[in-house]
């Protein structure tokens, strides 16, 4: 695949954007993408530090992969 764009909705919004990017990381399939986009929507002010902390997580590891 030559391109994946990821719309990640706000917490609480439903949706299951994070896990599937981690299912790609955790399985090496992440492989078969030469490049991602990953837009992060926020309303409000970010309260929940879990579901921040997972989006950073993931954001770094994308960050170091090659």
């Amino acid at each position: 695949m030559d391109y994946l764009k990821v719309d990640t909705d706000a917490p609480g919004g439903g949706g299951f954007e994070n896990m599937i990017m981690q299912e790609l990381l955790d399985t090496g399939l992440h492989s078969c993408v030469r490049q991602y986009s990953m837009e992060i929507h926020i309303m409000g002010p970010l309260t929940n530090s879990k579901w921040s902390n997972k989006t950073r997580n993931i954001y770094d590891q994308m960050t170091n992969l090659n």
